[in-house]
């Protein structure tokens, strides 16, 4: 029998995107009126060339936001980890001293995060994940919308109580 667990995830909160496209749209629109209809804001306006640098450099984050994506692939000898367009990992685990499918809280946003309480965090909502302590002492922590499947996925592995 092989055993695997895969998922894919991505930024999905509505209210993000709307806070990206809303302020995508109000740059596109004040650079339109600024360049072409030359209504200028404020005492001090913006040049055109840093108001089209500004609104090239806002599309360009909402399009890293929408390439976002958490690759999670788990089978017997291994696991790999990819946040694209950010970083790769793969680990064996025989180097793993435990993992177990926790309840993580909030760790200060989605995405990549440092330093955590659970070591290098990478989520893109939510607050389960699979915490990972190495043998040499380190930790991680990846999230995951598929609780159960993963739980069941390590009870499979027989990991669940390492």
């Amino acid at each position: 029998m092989k055993l695997e667990f895969k998922e894919t995830q991505k930024l999905s909160q509505w209210w993000l995107w709307l806070v990206l496209l809303t302020s995508a749209g109000f740059m596109i629109f004040k650079t339109y009126q600024h360049i072409f209809l030359e209504v200028q804001d404020g005492n001090i306006p913006i040049s055109n060339e840093a108001l089209v640098v500004l609104t090239i450099l806002l599309i360009g984050l909402i399009v890293i936001f929408g390439m976002m994506k958490l690759k999670t692939e788990l089978n017997q000898q291994e696991l790999k980890i990819s946040f694209i367009p950010f970083s790769k990992k793969h680990f064996y685990w025989k180097d793993i001293k435990s993992a177990k499918v926790i309840d993580y809280g909030f760790v200060g946003g989605w995405g990549l995060r440092f330093w955590t309480a659970h070591g290098t965090v990478y989520n893109t909502g939510g607050n389960i994940g699979l915490a990972l302590e190495f043998k040499n002492g380190d930790k991680f922590l990846v999230g995951t919308q598929r609780e159960e499947e993963l739980k069941e996925f390590l009870k499979d592995l027989d990991l669940e109580s390492k």
